[in-house]
């Protein structure tokens, strides 16, 4: 039988976006629940997925986190400045004061941490915008608005994002009152292929409904190709917190906190020239990584991408990972695939593009009317899937991985408890 909980420990959750209000709500959802705090700088839920829709006039994309929460999490708005493992605590630069009991001059301790802290735009300049930050589809919301400005809007890349963000420009108050004049027209642009990982043929459904909408489509563009005067949108990539590097945490090229198969922060063996000793590695067991700002580095994960479809199952699978860390259960992998990706075009437009739990693409999808209501199904069905997790435990569900992924989590599956196992009871979380 699982061992009980002899104190309440205390679990932090650094970031309230997909994965981290469904870690947050699962951890605290279950019967031997530890004290959880949820670390964000936004005071309300940010529904990222819909920024680029706010951006050219749609409804405002934040939901309150009182009706997504659970009442026994306990919710700090406050930006992360580092994290010191071997301490197990957290520096906040926090934004209201006496929010939480155990903040200590912006200081929060923790048992275990779940670092959530997601992505942000890539390679944005102060004569851009970008609509990956509430703050960035706002700043772009009000340069469009009253009096219209006159200049061209030039989309940056060619991603699902870059689409999505072109098309609903393109349908804008915005782009109705420039009227037909050719200067005004929506510009997208990229330096490879319109939407680069789908099938050939919903490329070319992507390429009609943006010309149809009068956005003018050009691949393979030189990025300093500008037109001068305009409006610049950049959706050219995701880059991350960079709370994870500065607290000496094991990061990628873009950094991504590093974690294994069980979502935990891979902390491997050192190289020579890192120069650190094992010692500075102190507590980094202690520390799981889910969503866009974590990245797994076990073999057989590269399939995984930065999406919302990803942040969901990895926020699940890391809150059961650390209640069995905290009950000193084995840890399991994780088994998490792929049903299809999405993209809006406007608002009477979609495309549903269906593919394997790998990821790669199927010869079926959905466009048109039928894509724009199922992509919009999938929208509302996010907030519906973190809604249920607060209401009864380990309600969500989600696809298995590829049979490659399942032979390989099969062999490395523990027999034996895994490390870390909760800490001595210590009296300043009792409840």
């Amino acid at each position: 039988m699982a061992r009980q909980f002899t104190h309440s420990p205390h679990v932090v959750v650094l970031g309230a976006g997909y994965a981290g209000v469904m870690a947050a709500n699962r951890i605290a959802g279950a019967p031997d629940a530890p004290v959880v705090t949820l670390v964000n700088a936004e005071a309300e839920f940010v529904q990222r997925i819909r920024l680029h829709e706010y951006a050219a006039g749609g409804m405002h994309p934040t939901v309150s986190f009182d009706g997504l929460l659970r009442s026994n999490i306990r919710l700090v708005v406050a930006e992360v400045s580092r994290i010191i493992p071997a301490e197990r605590r957290i520096e906040l630069v926090a934004r209201a004061a006496g929010q939480h009991p155990d903040l200590v001059n912006n200081s929060l301790e923790y048992d275990y941490l779940v670092y959530a802290l997601g992505s942000n735009q890539l390679d944005k300049t102060s004569d851009s915008y970008s609509v990956n930050s509430l703050a960035g589809a706002a700043a772009l919301r009000a340069r469009l608005g009253d009096p219209l400005p006159s200049a061209p809007l030039v989309v940056l890349g060619g991603g699902h994002t870059g689409v999505e963000t072109a098309a609903e420009l393109a349908e804008s108050r915005w782009a109705a009152a420039a009227g037909a004049h050719a200067h005004h027209r929506v510009r997208l642009q990229t330096t490879g292929l319109l939407l680069p990982g789908a099938s050939e043929k919903t490329r070319r459904v992507a390429h009609r409904d943006l010309r149809q909408l009068g956005v003018e489509v050009v691949e393979h563009c030189d990025p300093a190709a500008i037109p001068s005067g305009s409006i610049v949108i950049r959706c050219t990539g995701f880059a991350n917190a960079t709370v994870a590097a500065a607290s000496g945490l094991p990061v990628d090229l873009a950094g991504r906190l590093l974690v294994d198969s069980t979502l935990r922060c891979a902390a491997q063996p050192l190289p020579p020239e890192d120069g650190r000793t094992p010692s500075d590695k102190a507590g980094f067991d202690r520390i799981f990584g889910a969503g866009d700002g974590a990245r797994i580095s076990a073999p057989g994960y590269e399939y995984v991408r930065q999406s919302c479809a990803a942040a969901l199952p990895q926020g699940a699978h890391v809150a059961d990972n650390v209640l069995r860390a905290l009950r000193r259960e084995p840890l399991l992998p994780l088994d998490a695939g792929f049903v299809a990706r999405c993209a809006s075009l406007g608002r009477s437009r979609g495309i549903i593009e269906f593919v394997d739990a790998a990821d790669s693409s199927r010869p079926f999808r959905l466009t048109g009317w039928a894509g724009a209501r199922t992509k919009e199904a999938i929208c509302n069905m996010t907030l519906t899937w973190l809604g249920q997790e607060r209401t009864a435990h380990k309600r969500y569900r989600w696809f298995s991985g590829p049979r490659t992924l399942h032979a390989e989590t099969a062999a490395s599956r523990p027999n034996t408890p895994t490390q870390p196992v909760l800490p001595p009871a210590d009296e300043r979380y009792a409840r």
